[in-house]
């Protein structure tokens, strides 16, 4: 459920004008919802990726991403997407998952 938290707040931090207002990103991320199924994370899953950014010498945000890695991984996805490949490769593992930016994202007004 992190993920739909982490989209939200970075539709409404993006940089672009107009704002994504907090209405139209909660809108945005129930549409994104209806596609997804809930995979719960255990405690190990969580400090499994703590000790990932640890290891990288990774701060701050870093261990979401790493989430994301180890929910594929723990969850055998044959692929993460991400607009962010550069900060995914640092804590990808060679068996994981596959790693991919969406060839055509969906305009921010198209809600």
């Amino acid at each position: 459920m992190h993920a739909l938290a982490q989209t939200w707040a970075t539709l409404t931090a993006l940089p672009v004008e107009p704002r994504v207002a907090p209405a139209l990103a909660e809108r945005m991320v129930d549409r994104v919802a209806e596609h997804l199924g809930v995979l719960e994370l255990s405690h190990e899953d969580y400090r499994g990726a703590i000790r990932r950014c640890g290891d990288h010498g990774l701060r701050s945000g870093a261990v979401y991403d790493a989430l994301h890695l180890v929910a594929g991984e723990r969850w055998q996805a044959d692929v993460v997407l991400t607009f962010n490949l550069h900060d995914f490769r640092r804590l990808a593992v060679e068996q994981g998952p596959r790693l991919a930016v969406p060839l055509d994202p969906p305009a921010i007004d198209s809600v």
